[in-house]
């Protein structure tokens, strides 16, 4: 995750503008490429499995924004559009995660699968640390 930096003119200070980005780093193209981000806020600074349940995160997510690209190797970028969601209250913890899909040259799939949590820190944007769970691929 990256936030839209320069903040887009006019975007209240309540709301974040965020994109996925991510890039191919194998030797070969990722083919069929697409991936799913989903979002959600909770009451911990971390997450459990059962937050993964059917739909729980994407149920957040009511635009079910997708985005499609062929990634070239090694190097090859792509990115979602920009989504913009509320940012979280004190003690309030916004995750953003999903799975990007893609196939080998084979036509074999595989799945990355991505999870952050936006903290303010000390940046003025903020910045997106990896969750305690579900950063895997096969």
């Amino acid at each position: 995750m990256e936030p839209v930096i320069p903040i887009p003119p006019g975007t209240p200070p309540s709301k974040l503008n965020f994109k996925v980005v991510w890039e191919n780093s194998g030797l070969t193209p990722a083919l069929e490429s697409h991936v799913t981000p989903a979002w959600s806020y909770q009451d911990r600074d971390y997450l459990i499995e059962s937050d993964f349940l059917k739909n729980r995160m994407d149920i957040l997510n009511p635009e079910k924004k997708n985005s499609r690209a062929f990634v070239t190797a090694n190097g090859g970028k792509g990115s979602t559009p920009i989504f913009t969601v509320d940012v979280p209250h004190i003690n309030k913890y916004l995750f953003v995660s999903g799975t990007f899909y893609y196939k080998d040259i084979f036509g074999n799939a595989h799945t990355t699968q991505f999870c952050e949590r936006f903290d303010r820190g000390g940046e003025p944007q903020g910045a997106f640390l990896a969750c305690n769970i579900h950063n895997k691929m096969n």
